[in-house]
């Protein structure tokens, strides 16, 4: 006779509870972030080092993916297999969506007549536009498809944990220069449904910070458009015309109904190949009943 396992212990239970470990991850990742870059700053500052660009990628880059393996080990007591380096491939697959999708967006705003190219940089501006594809890239994929979207799905389903962290994606960006309500609410549907779908057709995250990465790199960089209402020398110099609701105005082309709709499309076509695969995941009481 087969003996049923062993149930975990109590401290364990609450350990890995929901709540439990969102606000341990949040909290980890947070405090970490924080800590670690102090202590990078002030040892650079104590030997008189600069800190360039490319150190500031690799402390916050570095960071995010030490904190989170950490965190699934020590919480969860398994692998961070989200994060494994054998499938490290589909960032690299994650950047071709990710930059066509907002070319998209400015090819429309383009042929509306409200993106319009008035000078060029020079390339070295790329520089800048690096850190900040590849710094929220990682860094805010990590903590919201990793801790957020991924533990809620678990236990609620992919449709309400899509809600809850599209929502709080897009109002985490709210304190953002030029923000206003109608951008936390294009940021929270095109980007919050995007890249949560984007972790559950691959149930790792290397395809979300591919794109997330791109997005923001091509929109910068590329294209000088204002990331999520930060100023972005890009290697085009442009402006955006037209009433905010089109041009999306300070905040950049994220506040646009066009880059909605553009997502949503993706969205679309990234939540079919996740259904066809089988991966959407029913809350725990709808499981129950099957």
């Amino acid at each position: 006779m087969s003996q049923r396992p062993a149930r975990p212990s109590l401290g364990l239970r609450i350990l890995r509870f929901l709540i439990t470990r969102i606000v341990l991850g949040s909290i980890l990742l947070g405090l970490g972030m924080t800590l670690g870059q102090m202590l990078i700053a002030s040892l650079l500052q104590s030997f008189a080092l600069a800190s360039p660009e490319w150190v500031n990628i690799l402390v916050a880059v570095g960071l995010s993916l030490s904190l989170y393996t950490l965190f699934v080990r020590m919480v969860e007591g398994r692998p961070a297999t989200e994060l494994s380096l054998r499938h490290g491939g589909e960032f690299v697959q994650g950047l071709a969506p990710g930059a066509l999708v907002f070319s998209a967006v400015v090819g429309i705003l383009w042929l509306l007549g409200v993106y319009r190219v008035l000078g060029s940089n020079a390339l070295s501006v790329l520089a800048q536009s690096l850190a900040i594809g590849l710094i929220p890239g990682f860094v805010e994929e990590i903590f919201f498809r990793g801790v957020l979207y991924r533990i809620i799905e678990e236990s609620l389903g992919t449709w309400i944990a899509l809600i809850i962290t599209s929502v709080l994606f897009g109002f985490a960006h709210a304190g953002n220069p030029n923000a206003s309500l109608f951008s936390s609410v294009a940021i929270a549907i095109e980007a919050g449904l995007m890249l949560g779908i984007g972790y559950t057709l691959t149930r790792r995250l290397w395809l979300s910070i591919g794109i997330h990465t791109a997005w923001n790199f091509v929109q910068g960089g590329v294209y000088g458009v204002n990331v999520s209402g930060i100023d972005v020398p890009g290697v085009l110099v442009s402006e955006l015309v037209g009433p905010a609701w089109l041009s999306g105005g300070g905040f950049g082309a994220e506040a646009s109904v066009v880059a909605v709709l553009v997502c949503l499309a993706l969205f679309a076509v990234l939540l079919r190949q996740t259904y066809r695969r089988g991966r959407l995941v029913l809350p725990f009481w709808a499981r129950q009943r099957v």
